[in-house]
């Protein structure tokens, strides 16, 4: 093999595999997503399981819906503590993992919601990964559970 193939074809297996890295970034699935109103009407939380099957980790970092104004990314906290759940800065979902958002975990908030949505009612979420970009998503909105 003469020394320029010899260059050559490590040259080309990097590229293969570094074009190909993005395949990784494309393996989230996300799933059993609903909405919950607040019983006041001035949120939503939003729940939902999202499976990694990248070799790298992956955060959300946004949320986006024609519904509300805001997001924010929370934690549940013990029941005795004065407020039910606490800001995060990140929802890391672990390379080959899998994340449950739900009312005594972490989960998403949408504030400012612009109108009431209707139970049955199916919306649209984007959920914004560092990694895996934008997915859009639907989510069915269900009626608070009475407290």
């Amino acid at each position: 093999m003469s020394r320029a193939a010899f260059l050559f074809v490590p040259a080309i297996l990097s590229a293969a595999l570094f074009c190909g890295s993005r395949d990784y970034y494309q393996s989230i699935e996300i799933s059993r997503v609903r909405v919950i109103a607040a019983p006041r009407g001035d949120s939503l939380a939003v729940y939902m399981e999202i499976r990694n099957f990248a070799t790298v980790p992956d955060e959300i970092i946004a949320v986006r819906t024609k519904l509300a104004a805001t997001f924010d990314l929370r934690r549940a906290t013990p029941r005795n503590l004065t407020r039910g759940s606490v800001r995060v800065k990140r929802l890391i979902i672990p390379a080959g993992g899998l994340i449950r958002l739900g009312p005594k975990t972490d989960f998403i908030l949408l504030g400012k919601p612009r109108r009431a949505p209707r139970p049955g009612e199916v919306i649209k979420l984007v959920i914004v990964l560092k990694n895996a970009g934008r997915k859009m998503v639907p989510a069915r909105v269900e009626a608070p559970s009475p407290e």
